[in-house]
């Protein structure tokens, strides 16, 4: 059970991660971010900047997700 309760993702969040989180992703950290809208669109909008933008290209930064939530014991 979550810590914080969990709230549902609207329909502008949900739109603005359709791009950033693969089907059966785990959206717990994004719905309990969505008790506050404002500070869940910047969270949103960093990690579209960060997953979509610069120069690695977008399987490298996924390969780097996955190891540094290896290194962490994280599920990813």
């Amino acid at each position: 059970m979550p810590r914080v309760p969990l709230a549902p993702l609207d329909d502008d969040a949900r739109a603005g991660l359709a791009d950033l989180a693969a089907p059966g992703v785990d959206t717990q950290i994004w719905q309990a971010l969505a008790h506050r809208p404002p500070i869940l669109r910047a969270m949103i909008a960093q990690a579209r900047a960060l997953l979509t933008e610069g120069v690695l290209p977008p399987e490298l930064k996924a390969l780097l997700a996955v190891r540094v939530a290896q290194i962490n014991h994280c599920r990813y």
